[in-house]
């Protein structure tokens, strides 16, 4: 059997790790399964375990995949419909709304998901959440604060839209509640003082 390119190793691990957000968004990290992963994404068990040291590693590796995905989805969306008439904190909710909306995951927000099952458990996983909560708390402040005159308006505001975003979420999956998302909007566009209507 001819060598894999690295290319193609790449390739199947983002295969693996695409396919593993998508489980533990709805089972959580601790649900996940080399046997399952393995048989979905048509690898051996073996084959599947050769690309994580542990499962606290392949937690982790998930983990960033569903960090870079909020990124490309959420931060870099954000800044692409920015322009004169769009503030970045404007685009970027909306970014945000359609992320959990859609939503991205089956199961939802991943980091809403992934810091109900970790909140209380030390060790290495709950700090990769932690960490990924912090900076997304210290960007949206830093871009909701821009145009403010008060002292840590902008860190207030990142509390208070953080906090919407997750009941949101939680709405939507749980209560399957539709008019949550008009619930939201109005509470953002309050947040920012900007409408998030489009």
């Amino acid at each position: 059997m001819p060598k894999r390119t690295l290319d193609q190793v790449r390739a199947t691990r983002k295969t693996v790790l695409r396919r593993s957000a998508d489980v533990a968004s709805v089972n959580g990290l601790d649900g996940l399964s080399f046997s399952q992963i393995a048989e979905e994404v048509g690898l051996s068990k073996s084959g599947l375990a050769g690309y994580f040291e542990s499962k606290t590693d392949w937690q982790l590796a998930v983990i960033g995949y569903a960090r870079s995905v909020f990124r490309e989805s959420v931060i870099d969306r954000g800044r692409e419909k920015s322009n004169v008439n769009t503030p970045l904190i404007v685009s970027t909710c909306r970014a945000w709304l359609d992320y959990i909306e859609l939503p991205v995951f089956p199961g939802g927000c991943f980091f809403a998901a992934a810091a109900a099952e970790f909140d209380d458990r030390d060790g290495a996983v709950r700090d990769a959440i932690r960490d990924t909560y912090a900076q997304l708390r210290e960007y949206i402040a830093a871009v909701a604060g821009r145009d403010a005159d008060e002292e840590g308006a902008g860190e207030q505001m990142a509390f208070e839209l953080i906090a919407v975003m997750i009941y949101l979420n939680q709405n939507l999956r749980l209560a399957g509640d539709q008019q949550a998302g008009s619930i939201a909007r109005r509470s953002i566009s309050r947040i920012i003082g900007h409408s998030v209507d489009e």
